[in-house]
């Protein structure tokens, strides 16, 4: 076992526990406002560009136009959806792929393979990005999302994939509750433009 994989486990175990009641309380209100089930699981890119299930809490409601085309995210996201994915509450499921080996602490974010092809027009599920496991938060989360590029977030996921280290890791994590702070205070909080186009 590596040291990244035993810091994975010994910090994602309590935390699933001691951060329960915040998951299901936040699920539950999620739940009420997208009339849909407050966690749901969803397919994404991982190590070696395997698939696997990663779970959040639902923040979106399930709505069509009259063509059948979902509509905007900003009209399916309320007050509550957009807090908990504007303060990353909506992530904290995935402590559980962080426990079960299918992501780390910290890396890459896993994407849809949709999501791979559509903003960047190329298959890069076997991207290097791909040659580590995908993260809870990383190196391109701790900077300012709402003005990067999807071509210079890769070039961040590229930059920590080929110079990452336990302590690269642990500065990343200290660095993670200040970036979100920022992003996350006050009435914009409920602000979706302000929302980082993140999946």
């Amino acid at each position: 076992m590596t040291l990244k994989r035993a810091f994975d486990m010994a910090v994602s175990g309590p935390l699933l526990v001691t951060l329960a009641p915040l998951v299901w309380g936040a699920s539950y209100l999620a739940s009420r406002e997208t009339n849909a089930p407050g966690l749901f699981e969803q397919e994404r890119i991982g190590l070696h560009g395997k698939p696997f299930k990663m779970h959040k809490i639902q923040t979106m409601r399930i709505a069509f136009n009259d063509a059948g085309i979902p509509l905007p995210d900003e009209e399916r996201t309320g007050p509550i959806g957009r807090f908990l994915r504007k303060s990353k509450i909506d992530e904290l499921p995935q402590l559980r792929n962080v426990w079960r080996g299918e992501m780390s602490l910290v890396g890459p974010r896993p994407l849809t393979k949709r999501d791979i092809v559509s903003r960047f027009h190329r298959d890069l599920t076997l991207d290097r990005r791909h040659n580590t496991l995908p993260g809870l938060t990383g190196l391109a989360q701790i900077k300012n999302t709402n003005t990067l590029s999807a071509e210079q977030r890769i070039a961040l996921d590229h930059q920590y994939v080929d110079s990452q280290s336990f302590w690269n890791d642990l500065l990343i994590i200290a660095k993670t509750p200040w970036s979100i702070f920022k992003k996350c205070k006050g009435p914009h909080c409920l602000n979706q433009s302000q929302i980082p186009a993140e999946p």
